[in-house]
């Protein structure tokens, strides 16, 4: 989540309003990320943009090169939501193994460089029909950048094709 953070007086230490470009630090207390921006100041106003991706309440620093005070401010970034959709479709002969479990995402946006961690299952049984898709690991514990909301899909089991041995030969069900 970019953030700009808006400066609307620096002065330097003989209370001169800043011109031009002035290196800006922005030091975060929740993780202690640093944030090293050069920002171009017009009498004394200028912008630094940061991006957050830590979803909380970060209490920001902001050091201006040249100058002795520094001013803290509290962001809150919250989680981004997002909606993950089990891909419907999927089935398997009893007694074969599982596929992957897949998803698509059908609300929101994931953040560029951090995707979403976690996998699919389903309800246990080798019975042959209809058995939900569920959303396994792919929590928000485990994706403290998101809110995840999960639509389930129905996974299908088969009853593997029979053989039938006779006088004649071998067919399957499907010749009879």
């Amino acid at each position: 989540n970019a953030l700009g953070i808006n400066i609307t007086e620096a002065r330097n230490a003989t209370g001169i309003l800043l011109n031009g470009p002035v290196a800006v630090t922005l030091n975060s207390s929740l993780d202690g990320q640093v944030f090293n921006n050069v920002a171009v100041f017009t009498e004394g106003k200028a912008t630094a943009t940061i991006t957050l991706t830590s979803a909380a309440s970060h209490t920001l620093t902001a050091g201006i090169s040249g100058i002795a005070n520094t001013k803290s401010l509290t962001v809150t970034v919250n989680r981004r939501p997002v909606t993950v959709t089990a891909n419907a479709g999927l089935n398997k002969v009893k007694d074969e193994p599982d596929p992957l479990f897949t998803w698509t995402l059908t609300a929101g946006s994931l953040i560029e460089g951090i995707p979403l961690s976690g996998s699919l299952t389903r309800a246990p049984g080798e019975n042959p029909g209809l058995y939900p898709i569920q959303q396994g690991s792919l929590k928000n514990d485990s994706n403290p950048t998101y809110t995840i909301t999960f639509q389930p899909a129905d996974f299908e089991i088969t009853a593997p094709e029979e053989i039938t041995l006779s006088e004649r030969g071998i067919w399957t069900s499907a010749e009879e």
